[in-house]
């Protein structure tokens, strides 16, 4: 579970893609209630459902590292995230 969401940059980066939390939720295959809940950091983003989000919004890596990981491990092999 994905716990360092910058919340404010993950709805920047949906506004700057034309999205909603509903219309987000939807193409991502969640729903809204639940989309709505983790953007108010009332529950954690799995890693399965950064990913989709990565690829909805279409995000590079540093913007992923920036989102969903407040810039930690932004030069970490391990993370092996494609831009």
């Amino acid at each position: 579970m994905v716990k360092l969401v910058n919340t404010t940059k993950l709805k920047i980066a949906m506004l700057c893609s034309g999205k909603t939390t509903r219309t987000l939720a939807d193409s991502i295959g969640m729903s809204y209630l639940s989309m709505n809940s983790k953007l108010l950091n009332r529950g954690d983003f799995k890693s399965q459902e950064v990913y989709k989000i990565a690829k909805a919004l279409n995000l590079s890596k540093s913007e992923i590292i920036n989102i969903f990981y407040n810039g930690y491990g932004e030069n970490d092999e391990r993370l092996k995230l494609q831009d």
